[in-house]
């Protein structure tokens, strides 16, 4: 068996043990919770490595500077999206972006990863992009699965500052404010092949 043909059925079988049998009902809702997933692709995993040792620099405990990257400083995660059983000869595609993006706890779910998995100690966030419907149907995340990723997820985000916001009765209060960071494009995508064959597009369109 393939390593591509291992990652889909691993994604696959997990994402279907998660969800279980689907309703419209509140009834039977089911609460789905974020979970940890080994990435055994091996093609996948050097590509993700490499990037994360040209993008990101392991800092000390110095003071975070909002003049200097934040990549520089340490900060930031990957954004891994999976297509699986895509028409014609590819089976697998993967998108990879590093990124800074805040996940917050009023974001809907489809924000949040279906799953999460660490290289080389950083987070690696996983969107299963063909299981996007058939988990939402019916389905919530536990909000103590949100919760505990939050909380995974916020040594790599640059950190809060305090700023003045005018209140309803115009006195100012203090606010925790954070930069948000925006990536348009992926750093390349993988198309695997059915053949086995694996390209890498490091100019994805």
């Amino acid at each position: 068996m393939s390593s591509s043909t291992k990652i889909f059925l691993l994604i696959f079988t997990l994402i279907h043990l998660s969800t279980g049998a689907f309703s419209q009902s509140e009834k039977s809702r089911k609460y789905l919770d974020i979970k940890e997933v080994q990435l055994n692709d091996s093609v996948l995993v050097e590509a993700i490595s490499a990037l994360i040792d040209t993008t990101f620099v392991s800092v000390g405990e110095a003071p975070f500077d909002a003049n200097i990257s934040p990549f520089e400083q340490g900060k930031g995660y990957v954004e891994l999206k999976v297509w699986n059983n895509q028409p014609g000869d590819i089976l697998t595609k993967y998108q990879v972006t590093p990124t800074l993006n805040t996940v917050e706890a009023d974001h809907s779910d489809s924000v949040y990863p279906q799953f999460f998995a660490y290289i080389k100690d950083r987070i690696i966030l996983i969107y299963c992009m063909t299981c996007l419907n058939e988990t939402q149907i019916g389905n919530t995340l536990s909000e103590e699965s949100k919760v505990a990723f939050r909380e995974r997820l916020e040594p790599f985000l640059v950190p809060t500052v305090k700023i003045k916001s005018p209140g309803k009765d115009g006195l100012l209060f203090d606010e925790d404010f954070r930069v948000q960071y925006y990536f348009i494009k992926p750093a390349f995508e993988i198309l695997v092949h059915r053949s086995g064959e694996y390209v890498i597009n490091f100019e994805p369109h």
